[in-house]
């Protein structure tokens, strides 16, 4: 993409007509990835008793966002909805810090704050 300035206060019209379509791509992908993601959720099956967990997480470079939505049956029972910095230390380690906002219905819908850490690596 290349902007071509004329004058100060100008810019070219080729160049807001390619970045609001670079834009359109980027958000139509972005909204097709959600699609798919709550389309192919996987059950779970636990002592009879039927739920659907899914969780959509997006990021960019470190920092990410993150919401997790729950149903037993045909009722919707929690939300979790969570922020925070990821951080590669080495191909195998990798830190993240996040903030974390529960409601749930087992609390009358309170909400629980969480500040979390987690620390994982890969076995080779």
């Amino acid at each position: 993409m290349k902007c071509i300035i004329r004058d100060a206060n100008f810019i070219s019209p080729s160049f807001i007509v390619n970045s609001i379509g670079s834009l359109m791509r980027s958000l139509t992908i972005i909204l097709f990835t959600i699609i798919v993601l709550l389309l192919i959720t996987p059950p779970a099956f636990a002592n009879d008793k039927f739920w659907v967990s899914n969780r959509l997480e997006v990021g960019y470079d470190k920092v990410f966002v993150s919401n997790q939505v729950r149903f037993d049956r045909d009722e919707f029972t929690r939300n979790r909805l969570a922020a925070g910095l990821r951080f590669k230390i080495s191909d195998i380690t990798s830190f993240k810090t996040f903030y974390l906002l529960e409601n749930a219905r087992k609390n009358n819908w309170d909400a629980n704050h969480f500040l979390g850490a987690q620390f994982k690596f890969k076995l080779q």
